[in-house]
């Protein structure tokens, strides 16, 4: 039991139908010992048929009004027990919203008393992925995520499903992606704000090099076939997206630029893995900068389900 409701006006409904009921039910034995007193007088044609039916009215109306009075006990009990406020399931009560002696009111929608956490070592995610990313996410995918208080620490879990209800968020679609979670420890509390890394794609011993490299496109100027050179470029591990081909600017022995065709992998916002380990070895000076080629316009429009066919 979470609650219970005062239940004065609740037992004074009852004890009021249970009234209306004996009536009814008073009423109905009049009218069923004149229609009984009646009936054979009218088989025998002593009375009218026009004189009978009022006598069959009243029993019937009689009749009626004793399964009125009867549903109306039935309905006063039935509030009565709604006075008492019971948790549906077995769990921890996470939000309070009554206190006791305070008064309770219900008109178009339903107030919520109690919120009730069924399991609270299992836990999900609802994390927002932005349209250009939601076509990469699949259910069952692993997800790593951390939260603010345990620094250091990294959770894991799944994705568990992906709604197909878009939103708009700082004028970008998002659609919610559900993760599960397990909490067999107990460090993860409802309400708490998780970064998570949706994990579409895995590498080990990975060679990267910066985005900004693999997008460098030389264009000397007149009279000159001179390029400056980038920054030396480290190789650390990374994720993310489909294999490709490409090209990087590197330096030779003689400090001069060359152009190297090399495979693509996984990548992020920053690096992207380098399948071609011959042409390419770790520590070598690549050329980076922004891409210079034109811009692409591209039209955005939003994208509806096809309205059904007639």
């Amino acid at each position: 039991m979470l609650a219970r409701l005062d239940p004065a006006l609740f037992e004074a409904a009852i004890t009021e139908a249970e009234a209306e009921l004996e009536k009814a039910e008073v009423e109905l034995g009049l009218a069923r010992t004149k229609g009984d007193r009646n009936r054979p007088l009218y088989t025998k044609g002593y009375i009218s048929e026009l004189d009978y039916l009022p006598i069959r009215t009243a029993e019937k109306t009689a009749e009626a009004a004793v399964l009125s009075a009867q549903a109306a006990v039935k309905k006063a009990r039935t509030n009565l027990d709604y006075a008492t406020i019971r948790s549906p399931i077995d769990g921890t009560v996470i939000e309070r919203n009554i206190e006791a002696g305070q008064t309770i009111a219900a008109s178009l929608s339903t107030p919520t008393l109690f919120v009730i956490a069924e399991d609270l070592s299992r836990m999900q995610i609802k994390t927002n992925v932005d349209e250009s990313d939601i076509g990469q996410v699949r259910e069952k995918i692993p997800v790593q995520f951390t939260v603010q208080t345990h620094k250091g620490k990294t959770f894991s879990g799944e994705v568990s499903q992906i709604r197909l209800q878009p939103k708009t968020i700082s004028n970008v679609v998002h659609y919610t992606v559900v993760v599960d979670a397990e909490n067999q420890d107990g460090l993860l509390l409802p309400g708490m704000t998780a970064t998570a890394d949706l994990i579409i794609g895995r590498a080990e011993n990975a060679l990267l090099v910066s985005n900004s490299a693999l997008r460098f496109s030389p264009e000397p100027t007149e009279g000159s076939d001179q390029l400056v050179p980038g920054h030396r470029m480290s190789i650390a591990p990374s994720l993310q997206h489909p294999s490709m081909s490409s090209s990087l600017y590197i330096l030779n022995e003689s400090g001069k630029p060359n152009r190297v065709a090399v495979g693509t992998g996984l990548s992020n916002d920053q690096m992207t893995e380098v399948k071609d380990t011959t042409s390419i070895k770790e520590g070598m000076m690549v050329i980076s900068g922004e891409n210079r080629g034109k811009e692409q316009k591209k039209t955005m429009r939003s994208l509806l389900p096809a309205p059904p066919d007639n």
